[in-house]
């Protein structure tokens, strides 16, 4: 039975040009011969206030191939945004089920259910362990939303998404467009219209559609 190397670099190739880099990563993993012909091109990179994309944009551009590829940057202009109240509301009203909660006034407040409209808790909480699958993941993406917070907070004050946005004009030679989006889903259910290095690094379970 013939396998991959008996077949014409050209017709690989040709298989090749349908497939997206995530699944040419896997291929190239398969074995030596395929990691050879396998070609792995970098069209596109990502600036963004998260660390993780402006990284990401620096070791490509430090590499001697595929800072060749590069034809587009894409400036995501997306912010995060925390109603610092709410987060803290939702994180202690969960914690040991007692609903403690911290008010917008900044008082600490305790109550039950019938503190709140037609069992706004419960609805609350079976609408997030619906989507998380239960709490522990809920407090796990209150954490990872707080630290991404900060991030973007101190790149945004020491302009360090404009300083590699001004590297990478440089960086380039073969940079034909710039875009600017914001890569938000369109709707509560859906995902990024870019998969980014930051999307792609964060948990599948904070994804969920």
């Amino acid at each position: 039975m013939a396998g991959w190397t008996d077949l014409a670099n050209e017709l690989l190739y040709s298989i090749f040009d349908y497939l997206p880099n995530r699944d040419l990563k896997n291929v190239r993993l398969t074995c030596r011969f395929l990691y050879t012909v396998t070609p792995l091109t970098l069209s596109r990179v990502f600036i963004s206030s998260f660390k993780r994309d402006l990284d990401v944009l620096r070791s490509i551009a430090e590499h001697p191939v595929f800072s060749q590829q590069v034809t587009e940057i894409v400036w995501d202009e997306r912010r995060l945004h925390l109603r610092e109240a709410n987060h803290i509301e939702l994180a202690q009203l969960y914690d040991t089920g007692a609903y403690n909660y911290q008010s917008s006034s900044g008082s600490l407040v305790q109550g039950d259910e019938s503190t709140y409209p037609s069992g706004a808790p419960g609805f609350l909480q079976k609408a997030l362990i619906k989507l998380y699958g239960h709490m522990g993941e809920w407090q796990r993406a209150h954490i990872l939303l707080l630290r991404l917070y900060g991030e973007q907070q101190s790149v945004l004050e020491s302009y360090e998404d404009v300083e590699t946005f001004r590297f990478a004009l440089h960086a380039f030679p073969r940079l034909r467009r710039i875009t600017i989006t914001n890569n938000a889903p369109k709707t509560c259910t859906g995902l990024p219209s870019y998969s980014t290095p930051l999307v792609r690094s964060l948990p599948s379970w904070l994804l969920k559609p």
